[in-house]
């Protein structure tokens, strides 16, 4: 439920998937009048649900039960607000900085190395648990297999894909500049591929990263400027 909200008057985004047991704050998006939770982790401020805004390449996956609960899927290009024309796709982009994108006025793309942020929080926060259930601390308790997921940050990650076997999420910097960096817990490089994280059902370590091909649409979860 909503605090500071009337959902007869905005567009209340399904909170069915959060952990009950956080405060969570809420986030008005005047956009389109979409209210969302926000849970804070650490010095971060997060998003505790997909984005559901919709532009004009944006869609839902087919075969689940709507946009209100799972957000909406965009393209790399769409999610970090680049043209094709300016980033086409075979092409490297390195974007450095903030990048609001599709977030909403004073949120952004989270950045890798802002995820990489979020990594390390989650490890000084729950220690004993982080080596083996880093991805449980943050994947819902719905949708996933049970048993699977603890959600005790709130993020409240869920799985989209149409097997329901996978979560994954953009992140705005496009291109690394080096390959090799010790943080990578999977990655390959090539000028096709931009950068992703991404949560799987059977998979308790901390959540992949991985490259996408730009125009494959997936999730974008926004976090405080």
């Amino acid at each position: 439920s909503y605090k500071n909200y009337d959902c007869t008057q905005y567009k209340c985004v399904s909170t069915i998937y959060l952990n009950p047991d956080i405060d969570y704050g809420e986030f008005l998006d005047v956009r389109d009048s979409q209210v969302y939770k926000t849970v804070q982790i650490g010095n971060q401020t997060w998003m505790a649900q997909n984005l559901n805004f919709e532009t004009e390449s944006s869609s839902y996956t087919d075969g689940l039960d709507s946009s209100e609960i799972h957000g909406r899927v965009y393209t790399w290009n769409d999610a970090v607000g680049l043209r094709m024309e300016d980033c086409p796709k075979d092409s490297v982009c390195f974007l450095k900085g903030t990048i609001q994108g599709v977030c909403p006025e004073g949120w952004h793309v989270p950045s890798f190395d802002e995820f990489h942020i979020l990594k390390n929080t989650v490890t000084e926060l729950y220690d004993s648990k982080h080596d083996l259930w880093g991805s449980r601390l943050l994947k819902s308790q719905y949708g996933w297999n049970e048993g699977y997921s603890t959600n005790e940050t709130g993020l409240s990650i869920i799985p989209t894909n149409k097997r329901k076997t996978e979560g994954a999420l953009w992140l705005s910097d496009g291109h690394l500049t080096g390959y090799d960096d010790e943080r990578f817990h999977y990655l390959f490089y090539s000028a096709k591929y931009v950068l992703s994280v991404k949560f799987e059902r059977n998979w308790d370590e901390f959540p992949r990263f991985v490259e996408r091909e730009k125009n494959q649409q997936i999730n974008v979860r926004c976090l405080k400027d």
